[in-house]
């Protein structure tokens, strides 16, 4: 719940979710907003958290990371803020590569015997927002550099690292024993690499698709 002004404050803006987490309403007053009914700045950050707890309970995974959608697979690079993705995700787009689902948070999910990523309304620096989806084909852990080349990773490594960029909402434990779990389960069946590249056309080369 936000509040405005001194406390106690004028509650304006309240998430409501039950006891599992599967449901609930996000409730916004806009006679309190000092622009009038305009969109509220923290109105993604709840949808986003409200999406985190839900995948959380085994579910599946919310990532940091740029998904490129190639003949129904999704080739995902991920990595912190300031890593390349939307640098990269410009890089496809100029060259015509692909369908790009997001530049910077993408959902994972298990479905069948596959991995399936999705895009989201949560694009970074560059416009990219699509609600297609794919087959998880390989996961590239960004690393900017002075020239493109490709480096395999072992699951063990990989699987810390895609750890580090998923969205961890912190709460309750047994969702971060799932999103361990997740990691763990992902890089073992999915194709992990570093990809150190410059932001040009030798960093699609670099990642061959």
């Amino acid at each position: 719940m936000l509040r405005k002004g001194p406390p106690p404050g004028n509650p304006y803006h309240i998430l409501q979710l039950n006891n599992e987490l599967s449901s609930g309403s996000i409730v916004l007053d806009p006679s309190d907003l000092e622009d009038g009914p305009q969109p509220f700045l923290l109105r993604d950050p709840l949808h986003e958290l409200w999406v985190s707890f839900m995948l959380m309970r085994g579910l599946g995974l919310l990532v940091h990371g740029c998904g490129v959608k190639m003949d129904g697979k999704v080739h995902i690079f991920v990595g912190e803020s300031g890593a390349g993705k939307s640098t990269l995700a410009r890089v496809f787009d100029n060259l015509k590569v692909g369908h790009i689902l997001s530049d910077d948070r993408l959902i994972i999910r298990t479905e069948a015997d596959n991995y399936t990523v999705y895009g989201t309304p949560w694009h970074g620096e560059a416009p990219y927002a699509s609600p297609e989806s794919g087959q998880l084909a390989t996961i590239n852990f960004l690393h900017k550099a002075p020239k493109s080349a490709i480096e395999v990773m072992q699951p063990e490594s990989a699987a810390s690292a895609l750890f580090m960029v998923c969205f961890l909402a912190g709460w309750p434990r047994s969702g971060m024993d799932f999103i361990l779990k997740c990691c763990t389960e992902i890089v073992r069946r999915v194709p992990c690499r570093r990809l150190f590249f410059t932001p040009d056309q030798t960093a699609i080369e670099a990642a061959g698709i």
